[in-house]
């Protein structure tokens, strides 16, 4: 299996990494860059209904209101060809020149 730098997985499209287990009983990995590109079926098992910053409704509105500089990422775990884990999480690139003026201390 190819390793990839941080920049190169932000950077690919839809499922964007696999892990290849050697034994059924070794989790393997699957990254998503979209939460319209991963198994729903799969996902849904793991997330509860009542857990609705989880659920694709609210994660693909707020895919849809992001700007460009954020992205997003889910994963999904199995073993022994099912789902057992479950992750969202979200890349932020922000420049610290525009968002945090400098000022110099005692002016």
């Amino acid at each position: 299996m190819q390793t990839l730098s941080c920049q190169q997985v932000l950077s690919l499209p839809h499922k964007i990494a696999t892990s290849q287990s050697i034994s059924p009983a070794i989790p393997a990995f699957h990254l998503y860059d979209s939460i319209h590109n991963l198994p729903l079926d799969d996902w849904h098992a793991l997330v509860p209904v009542h857990k609705i910053f989880l659920r694709k409704e609210f994660l693909a509105g707020l895919e849809a209101a992001a700007g460009k500089d954020i992205q997003f990422r889910y994963a999904l775990v199995y073993q022994h060809q099912q789902p057992i884990a479950c992750a969202y999480f979200q890349t932020i690139r922000f420049h610290v020149g525009q968002t945090m003026p400098y000022t110099r201390l005692g002016k």
